[in-house]
């Protein structure tokens, strides 16, 4: 067992050397040849595989906004060969880099080689890196982020957020990362967090990449969806979309999906039974990957599960958005209803962005960042508040009696938040107008 142990600390610490060595050969060939794909060329690291639309969102948006700003050759991080991002146009390369977020120095010295073919690696941060998911992961993201920058490429992480409480590995991550790796946060409380997290790091302030999604309403479930909607409001009905997110509820763990499905199922009930102005409900998922949660429970799955248990004459005023659905189409969608209730930060950044309002059911202390951006309060509540059905719909009725003075507050924001999203991009390529993308959604896949 000793002999053991010893060959593979032995090993362990070759395949460190070699890495190490591969990393200095690349700088030295960066100095001296410059970068495979050339000047301007980038690499992007995800934030995970596709199933969330919110990641979908971004992700699509970082592309597109490279390719408009004259990126020669874009590359990209996968997460395995059964998790992987299609649909984005052509790409000079793909790395799978699951092996390389674990302690793999022969997958890192792999992921090295990737890296020092580009000029620049872009990371999307998005909520991966404060260890609210997993310490260890997150740290292991930020040390691929070092190892881009110590192959010489410029390296930049994108709009991310820091909770209240982040992951102790995850910091010291962070904080070891070399000075010229270019930090921005995507909101002011996150920039403040992280200023306390890193004293003396410059950190650039912006808003997230999807923001600047461009809203496709042509879409073949957008067309079919905004009639309905359309159809409900010539009824006289205001429209409200809905997001269910098991990942709110803390506690939450498959013996208690009952509860939290019978509680979406009261709620509704209670809101569309209400008196005032009559109101027809959107159901809307947005993240459909089945592992998402504990439980294996998906917010299309839950979303069914509650519709179906709904009495007759309230499914007849609740419609559900099938899925799959593109995130360039739910935005569209968004834009359409006269508010939505969310637990899914990036379904609350679509209705923004086409100045809708949004109240949020918190979680990891990331919404009040968000709506700082619109000068914006009392727009969020605790996620168990779901179930005082009364006291939620009381205050989702004022919401809906104030849509239009909201609508006036977030659409007057609606420039300069684009502008800051697009600080995502500064110092790279050729400048870009602000504001969602000109290019059709459909152009960069085809």
């Amino acid at each position: 067992m000793a002999t053991t142990s010893l060959t593979y600390r032995l090993g362990w610490k070759a395949r460190r050397a070699r890495a190490m060595a591969q990393l200095a050969s690349h700088r030295l060939r960066r100095r001296t040849r410059g970068c495979a794909f050339g000047a301007g060329s980038v690499l992007v690291m995800p934030p995970s595989g596709p199933g969330s639309l919110g990641d979908q969102a971004m992700l699509q948006v970082m592309i597109e906004e490279l390719r408009r700003r004259g990126a020669p050759a874009i590359g990209l991080l996968q997460y395995g060969r059964n998790s992987r991002w299609e649909g984005l146009g052509p790409l000079v390369e793909e790395f799978d880099i699951l092996s390389a977020l674990e302690d793999d120095w022969d997958s890192r010295w792999q992921a090295a080689r990737a890296m020092g073919r580009f000029d620049h690696f872009m990371s999307l941060g998005a909520d991966v890196l404060d260890g609210a998911y997993s310490d260890i992961y997150s740290a292991q993201r930020s040390e691929l982020v070092d190892l881009a920058s110590q192959t010489g490429a410029k390296t930049r992480i994108v709009g991310f957020s820091c909770n209240a409480h982040p992951g102790e590995r995850s910091v010291l991550a962070l904080r070891k990362l070399p000075g010229e790796v270019r930090m921005m946060a995507r909101d002011a409380v996150s920039l403040g967090r992280l200023q306390a997290l890193l004293p003396g790091r410059p950190l650039d302030l912006v808003a997230d990449l999807a923001f600047l999604l461009r809203p496709d309403p042509a879409g073949p479930i957008a067309k079919d969806v905004i009639a309905r909607i359309q159809g409900h409001r010539l009824q006289g009905r205001c429209v409200l979309g809905v997001n269910i997110n098991l990942a709110n509820f803390p506690d939450y763990g498959p013996d208690r999906v009952e509860g939290i499905r019978d509680g979406f199922v009261r709620f509704l009930k209670a809101l569309l039974r209400s008196e005032g102005q009559q109101v027809s409900v959107l159901l809307i998922p947005h993240d459909i990957r089945p592992d998402a949660v504990p439980g294996k429970m998906s917010d299309d799955q839950i979303a069914i599960e509650v519709f179906e248990r709904l009495d007759a004459d309230v499914k007849a005023i609740c419609e559900v958005v099938p899925m799959p659905c593109p995130a360039e189409q739910i935005k569209a969608i968004a834009g359409e209803l006269d508010l939505v209730v969310t637990g899914r930060m990036h379904l609350a950044i679509a209705a923004l962005g086409q100045a809708t309002p949004a109240l949020a059911l918190t979680y990891q202390g990331k919404f009040d960042g968000l709506f700082q951006h619109f000068s914006l309060e009392g727009l969020v509540i605790e996620p168990n508040a779901i179930f005082d059905a009364e006291s939620t719909v009381a205050k989702i009725r004022r919401l809906l009696g104030a849509r239009e003075e909201l609508r006036t507050r977030i659409a007057k924001s609606l420039p300069r938040v684009h502008h800051l999203a697009g600080e995502n991009f500064s110092g790279y390529g050729r400048a870009a107008p602000s504001g969602p993308s000109e290019e059709s959604p459909t152009e960069a896949s085809a």
